[in-house]
């Protein structure tokens, strides 16, 4: 069993040094992440409608690449 526990020993120090995370943090960070998708697609959806787009997705070249409308 001195083996079993040494291994044991090894493999929680090992485990330590990596950057994990638990299964809660995980969880709640991917609620964040499925609330910003969801504001995503209701942004790009109204900004398609101010741009009388009706193609979802669709972002005119002066909003996609981040320079300011001229005009």
């Amino acid at each position: 069993m001195d083996l079993e526990s040494n291994f044991r020993a090894v493999l929680r120090e090992r485990l330590s040094k990596l950057d994990l995370v638990s299964r809660d943090e995980f969880d709640a960070q991917a609620r964040v992440l499925e609330r910003t998708r969801a504001q995503l697609e209701a942004l790009e959806a109204r900004l398609a409608a101010l741009e009388g787009t009706s193609v979802p997705g669709a972002v005119s070249k002066a909003a996609g690449s981040g320079a300011a409308p001229s005009g």
